[in-house]
């Protein structure tokens, strides 16, 4: 069958897309992802097949960025301000960026729908194009955030907040402000586009609309929340998206003869590609563990300026992440959806140092279950930061369960539940007879 495939074209949305594809590629299919120029080329090293988006140059209000991602990394205000209350209005203007490549592109996607009539539409989309969910075409929604803004369920902390699930008593006061601000601009913007299209409007609790054939998310069952708030009857949980790199990935040779010998431990730095603009944090970090004995290998983004990579580290632009992560003893991340899930696919425990968004949400789960601890990028102590890595490094018990849980998620076989469902819905649409009306596909609980 033909899937097509279209992502937010940011780096985290686009790997959980490709992890899909890649099963789904596995298994026959035809991929095709339905991009912008910003990302030619790089799924057909994957196998897959392209068709591209032509836009205009989108101007954001500050007259400056021309995509969602450019104006969050030329977005100041989202460095510099520390309360996550306060962050929920700064994605106004991203919702508006948007919303206006919609409609500069929704006429391109109608096109390509009738030229490639797909079986299958997945999207990883906050805005979703109206074509596609008015389209006719069965479409899944591939939900790669933390699960808690997918339902924004009152049993639950408010998205993107960052509290304690064992304490409620800011609760009330951040779900206020999420409402009034970041979910709607959501919904505002999400059904001006279904209105311009004449098409009804939508009502929805989190951040994106709900497919009615199957919603995806990724995250393990030891930090679901599916036991105090269970998901729909149409979601699917499996443990994470972790796609396969096709890169190959060596460690400097010239760098490991640096390194202590012969027990020296390896450290993952990889604090996304919007933080990495923040070349002070990303300095200060970086000149802290120098001082510690351990090597540290450092995916680096846009962190540049010169700056050279102290003698315990190496790193690059952009690293293969799921090759680096079965040779390290520790990550340091943002708290990414992605990095989280796959670093404990491989049994990693971590530091989430969290900026913005669900990445909050993922730092807080991590320390709440003691699988890893959480720090405030913008006010730590050195020795705090020194402290974790010691901590988390030698604490055996952590790691004991961290390997148990990389086990379980290596042998599950959730990913090949997933590919069978998403071809029993093709199978559906084209002969509803064959329907099994008392098939259950919610698997939040248990995993096999």
């Amino acid at each position: 069958m033909k899937i097509l495939f279209h992502p937010i074209e940011s780096w985290g949305h686009i790997n959980a897309s490709i992890g899909v594809a890649q099963l789904m590629l596995k298994r026959g299919h035809h991929i095709i992802f339905v991009i912008t120029e910003t990302f030619c080329g790089h799924f057909r090293k994957h196998g897959f097949d392209e068709i591209i988006l032509h836009t205009t140059q989108l101007l954001s209000l500050d007259q400056q960025t021309d995509c969602c991602v450019d104006y969050l990394m030329n977005s100041t205000d989202l460095f510099r301000e520390k309360d996550p209350l306060k962050k929920y209005s700064m994605f106004q203007k991203v919702f508006e960026i948007r919303t206006r490549e919609i409609l500069q592109t929704e006429q391109q996607l109608k096109e390509i729908l009738d030229d490639e009539q797909p079986d299958l539409i997945l999207v990883d989309q906050i805005l979703v194009s109206p074509i596609i969910i008015q389209s006719g075409i069965p479409w899944v929604l591939i939900f790669s955030c933390n699960p808690i803004s997918f339902q924004n369920d009152h049993r639950l902390p408010p998205p993107f907040s960052g509290l304690p699930i064992n304490d409620q008593t800011l609760w009330p006061k951040y779900r206020e402000e999420f409402q009034r601000t970041y979910h709607h601009y959501v919904l505002s913007n999400q059904n001006f586009l279904m209105k311009y299209f004449g098409y009804e409007p939508l009502n929805y609790n989190g951040i994106s609309p709900p497919s009615p054939y199957l919603n995806i998310y990724g995250y393990p069952e030891e930090l679901d929340y599916c036991q105090i708030a269970p998901m729909n009857n149409n979601c699917f949980r499996i443990d994470t998206f972790c796609r396969t790199e096709s890169e190959e990935f060596q460690i400097s040779k010239e760098f490991l003869n640096r390194l202590p010998k012969p027990d020296y431990k390896l450290i993952y730095i990889s604090l996304g590609t919007l933080a990495s603009i923040r070349f002070d944090m990303i300095k200060k970090i970086l000149m802290i563990l120098s001082k510690t004995k351990y090597g540290y290998i450092v995916s680096k983004g846009k962190f540049d300026d010169g700056f050279p990579l102290p003698m315990n580290m190496f790193g690059a632009e952009h690293l293969p992440q799921t090759k680096i992560l079965p040779l390290v003893d520790l990550v340091i991340t943002h708290g990414g959806n992605n990095t989280v899930t796959e670093s404990l696919f491989f049994g990693k425990p971590m530091i989430i140092m969290p900026f913005f968004a669900d990445q909050y949400d993922n730092a807080q789960r991590l320390q709440e279950l003691g699988y890893g601890a959480r720090l405030d990028p913008f006010n730590y102590q050195q020795q705090e930061l020194i402290d974790q890595v010691e901590r988390l490094l030698n604490d055996q018990q952590i790691n004991q369960r961290l390997l148990i849980i990389s086990k379980r998620m290596q042998t599950s076989n959730l990913r090949d539940q997933l590919s069978e469902h998403l071809e029993r819905i093709v199978t559906d649409h084209h002969h509803p007879f064959a329907q099994n009306n008392n098939h259950d596909i919610h698997n939040n609980n248990h995993s096999k």
